[in-house]
């Protein structure tokens, strides 16, 4: 449970505003392959911010800073149906 809402947003901002700079790269230029270690840290920056949405104690105001961040990652990111059709 978060109990001290203004340090959990202090401690986490980094790490939305970093995922938020990588999806602005993915943006301005989509055709650009991405190193491998670049994904992983895109995946761990997805993974982190995800699991905060569904924290508990998590307030409107953390969830309304977070879902616009989200919608605009899962543009980019391929569902399981996208990831067999790419295996083929």
């Amino acid at each position: 449970m978060i109990i001290d809402l203004q340090k959990f947003v202090t401690n986490e901002r980094p790490y939305w505003t970093e995922l938020e700079s990588t999806l602005n790269q993915i943006e301005r230029a989509p055709e650009r392959r991405m190193p491998l270690e670049q994904v992983r840290r895109f995946h761990y920056l997805y993974e982190r911010a995800t699991a905060a949405l569904f924290r508990p104690g998590r307030t409107a105001q953390t969830s309304a800073q977070m879902i616009p961040k989200m919608a605009k990652i899962r543009r980019w990111w391929p569902t399981a149906s996208d990831r067999s059709s790419m295996a083929a």
